[in-house]
């Protein structure tokens, strides 16, 4: 239940930055959540080769990898979300004029 709600806030997220600024909500709502779950799949692909390789014991321990999957997958979306605002708010896009007519 608590994995439903922390995909339904980091799509909540990322879509009230793609509303501030004029982008597609819903696509980087998506984008969020595939954010989140492409980061715990990468992070449970490299923390299972590093637990092959060093013969590591917490790796098979469910509720650690389970957290720190969710903490990897968190700190992910945020780590996006802070280079889309960031880029977001130096470039604004302007929904006033037609930038194809401009030079006419």
């Amino acid at each position: 239940m608590l994995g439903i709600l922390l995909i339904y806030f980091i799509g909540k997220w990322f879509y009230s930055l793609a509303e501030a600024h004029g982008r597609n909500k819903w696509g980087f709502a998506i984008l969020g959540v595939g954010v989140y779950f492409g980061a715990q799949i990468l992070f449970g692909i490299v923390l299972g080769f590093l637990a092959i390789a060093f013969d590591w014991e917490f790796a098979t321990n469910g509720i650690l990898t389970n957290i720190l999957g969710i903490a990897a997958g968190a700190l992910a979306a945020w780590g996006v979300r802070a280079i889309f605002k960031y880029n977001w708010s130096k470039n604004l896009k302007d929904n006033t004029s037609d930038t194809l007519l401009d030079g006419i």
